[in-house]
């Protein structure tokens, strides 16, 4: 650790610690077993292993009434093969289960994955392809298990091909579907390198010659390697078994792999906890400075042409993560023989150095139009059928034959040497993920009459950078790359309405029209078949008011029924803000002392279960400003007079981060849903103007701007990221709508109605984004379409 870093990272105990060391915690298995079985009838039980990046764990998992659970061995602290994890008993009730997949552990059949609603995920492994089939046997009969529908591979393929799935989401879903997983170093997600200039100041993402060849593997980028790596293996394949280093293992191109636990590991050496497993992996040492990953420059050129062993491909990280880039943890990574120390990683000139623009950039370069055309080919070779056989052979893209399924320890059960040999093979070279396709992927030919690509060649289309040629701005409101913004819906509030005040979008693109001091708690249905023919309906709603006079927060199930008692108020505090999210069981209660209270309402046949006891949220120490629930990040964000601005995990429901501790009041705030970035809006004092920042999720500034005139109401744009540059939209005292770019905050432009020219209060995007909504301060609702043409504004009032 670097000396300016080592003050802040002294070991210390969270507050009251003392108050959650029980004895549970230290509870032998056995006896914790029992209680187990006191407390919940089980029906089946199996030995396995919980597969995790740093350990394996081995452990008992049970199968239920209600929730599968995992026991380890040992409660406590357990010593992995690469660092410390606390082994812990893990409970997932069925309803909280989404999907469960089969997967292979150590090139054997014997493991499944379990994927919770949640976005949290857990491989466990068993003995024998037997035990793990009568596992899932058993599970597939529970009752209350409800698994959502899943995308075959010939729907997942269709769906690209028509470019309804862009190329990132194609393949993360055919990384899932090979076995690839987050939890397993060995078989960690796997990316393509999909460019070949890290050097120049300027980009040109329509210029083929700055890709990367996708119909070659990494190590033959350059032609001129290719006969190093087919004499490689004409002389393994020439050579007689009693002349092999190991007799059993066949002829090949490379004897390393483009993904292991070394390349992840290396890769993501800056970001705890990879840093503790990397340090394991290396007893307890960084690597050579000249040899830590330190340069996307170097690195592409030693993968590509400079070094005979180096065959990586990326990791996922590349395209969504720009925090594994940045030294934030000041690790002492030494120095290079040039002197220079290694810290954040050297980035091309063309992102400005920036880790955040280089991950967009990097985004956009992988769903470009070069990319989408011959990314079958890179598919043919990691999950296709030149992955293997003849194929595989021409297209020099053979591996050491100990990373391939089927490879059969016991087949040299007589010699402990070589049987040790190959085991340690099978857990350091890397896996080849499961063969997905027979045949030639399918390839796409996009037309140039492409709405996506038209955009692109348009030399009046502004320019997002200028170090960057080809980025697309998408299909929204506001748009650079699409006609001016044209209003289509004006609703002027009569003087007996109740004014709107707050607009809510749905994902069923309709969006509602909420009156002051309300929101809506609503749950959908989805039609059955599978996920990419589901439709979306309303199944529920209530809305949800407070600041009565009597204090209490009240729900109203029918339009014509009063509003019922739903939470009393507490003693002594008032309630200065409520917030809900579509779909999210969950009502979150702000009061003027600070306090944030999170609620559990189950809604069903229009009736309300009674409320769980609440969680209690302490951050603020004065009132509550906003709360902002993104479900799609799975994140809370709330605002307070104190200045603050504080994250909150909407799983878990604990404390993540302050973003801004400051001292003007924050009135203000949004989420991007795509890129989970937070813009909060604070009053200037003195003046009447407000001072916007964003900051990323992870707590990192983007911007900030300063405006001599108050914003009202701020909203993200979330067109699809990677084919889009989304903008924060902000609404004025004056009625103007300014929008900015939600990569570095430069001006886009500007929306303006002679109709609109009140204060703006309240501002939405519909979900497919060709509509942008706003009401004034007098209750009146507008809306704009992004090109004629398009849907007609789906608005209702609920009042």
């Amino acid at each position: 650790m670097l000396p300016e870093h080592q003050k802040s990272q002294k070991a210390a105990l969270p507050p009251l610690h003392f108050l959650y060391d029980t004895s549970a915690s230290h509870m032998e298995s056995a006896t914790f077993l029992h209680h187990l079985y006191i407390n919940e009838r089980i029906t089946h039980t199996c030995k396995c292993i919980k597969i995790c990046p740093s350990s394996d764990m081995p452990g008992e998992v049970l199968l239920g009434e209600t929730s599968l659970q995992f026991v380890p061995d040992q409660l406590g602290k357990y010593k992995g093969s690469l660092g410390e994890v606390e082994a812990r008993h893990e409970v997932w009730p069925y309803k909280d289960v989404q999907e469960v997949l089969l997967r292979r552990f150590r090139l054997r059949d014997n493991a499944l994955e379990l994927f919770l609603r949640n976005g949290v995920t857990a491989l466990l492994a068993f003995h024998t392809t037997q035990d793990r089939n009568e596992f899932c046997r058993q599970l597939w009969q529970c009752p209350h298990l409800d698994l959502d529908p899943s995308d075959s591979l010939e729907s997942l393929s269709h769906r690209w091909q028509e470019r309804c799935l862009g190329n990132f989401d194609y393949l993360t879903q055919l990384n899932k579907l090979a076995g690839r997983s987050f939890n397993d170093l060995m078989q960690y997600p796997v990316f393509p390198f999909v460019l070949a200039n890290y050097a120049d100041d300027v980009l040109d993402l329509c210029d083929s010659a700055n890709f990367r060849c996708l119909e070659r593997p990494m190590a033959v980028q350059d032609p001129a390697r290719e006969e190093h790596y087919r004499r490689n293996f004409r002389v393994e394949r020439a050579a007689s078994p009693s002349e092999r280093f190991y007799p059993w293992l066949g002829p090949y191109h490379y004897g390393s792999h483009y993904s292991n636990s070394g390349t992840v590991l290396h890769f993501l050496v800056r970001l705890p906890p990879f840093t503790q497993m990397f340090l394991a992996y290396q007893d307890q040492q960084f690597d050579l400075p000249d040899r830590t990953f330190h340069d996307v420059h170097t690195t592409w050129r030693l993968a590509s042409s400079e070094s005979p062993t180096d065959v990586k491909e990326l990791i996922p990280e590349f395209f969504f993560l720009p925090e594994f880039l940045v030294n934030m943890q000041g690790f002492n990574f030494g120095k290079r023989q040039t002197g220079e120390p290694v810290a954040d990683v050297q980035l091309p000139p063309w992102c400005r150095g920036d880790p955040r623009l280089f991950i967009l950039i990097h985004r956009q370069a992988l769903e470009s139009d070069y990319v989408t055309e011959h990314l079958g080919h890179w598919i043919d070779l990691v999950f296709g059928y030149k992955q293997t056989g003849k194929a595989a052979e021409e297209a020099i893209n053979v591996f050491h034959p100990a990373t391939y399924y089927g490879v059969d320890v016991s087949s040299v059960a007589n010699d402990a040497v070589s049987q040790r040999a190959l085991e340690t093979m099978i857990r350091t070279y890397g896996q080849m993920p499961k063969q997905l396709f027979s045949s030639p992927h399918p390839l796409v030919t996009l037309s140039l009459a492409d709405s996506q690509r038209s955009a692109v060649n348009s030399p009046s289309t502004q320019a997002a950078m200028a170090e960057v040629r080809g980025l697309r701005w998408g299909s929204y409101v506001g748009s650079p790359s699409k006609p001016p913004a044209r209003l289509v819906l004006w609703r002027s509030t009569h003087k007996d309405q109740t004014l709107v005040s707050h607009l809510l979008s749905l994902r069923t693109n309709d969006v509602w029209g909420l009156p002051a001091n309300s929101c809506l708690l609503l749950t959908y249905s989805n039609s059955s078949g599978p996920k990419a023919s589901l439709q979306t309906y309303i199944q529920s709603t209530a809305l949800v008011s407070w600041q009565h006079a009597d204090g209490f927060v009240r729900l109203k199930l029918q339009k014509d029924e009063p509003a019922q008692p739903l939470l009393s108020p507490c003693p002594g505090d008032m309630v200065s803000t409520c917030a809900t999210a579509p779909g999210c069981p969950l009502i979150f209660v702000g009061y003027a002392s600070g306090l944030l209270t999170a609620h559990a309402i189950k809604l069903a046949n229009s009736k309300v279960e009674h409320p769980s006891r609440p969680t209690c949220l302490l951050g603020h120490t004065d009132a509550v400003t906003r709360v902002e629930v993104c479900t799609a990040f799975g994140l809370v964000v709330t605002t307070s007079r104190d200045g603050s601005c504080i994250a909150w995990d909407l799983n878990r429901l604990e404390y993540v981060r302050t973003l801004i501790a400051g001292s003007s009041p924050i009135m203000l705030a949004c989420i991007s849903s795509t890129l989970g970035d937070v813009a909060t809006v604070e009053t200037t004092e003195g003046s009447s103007g407000s001072c916007l920042r964003v900051h990323t999720i992870n707590g990192a500034r983007v911007g900030q701007l300063s405006m001599d005139m108050a914003i009202g109401a701020v909203c993200y744009s979330a067109a699809p990221e990677g084919t889009s540059i989304n903008v924060l939209a902000a609404g004025c005292e004056d009625g103007c709508i300014r929008l900015w770019s939600s990569w570095d905050l430069s001006p886009v432009q500007e929306i303006r109605s002679e109709k609109c020219i009140l204060p703006i209060i309240s501002l939405t995007y519909s979900q497919d984004q060709q509509h942008l909504y706003a009401v004034d301060n007098h209750g009146e609702v507008f809306a704009w379409e992004a090109q004629e043409g398009s849907r007609v504004p789906r608005f209702h009032v609920l009042l």
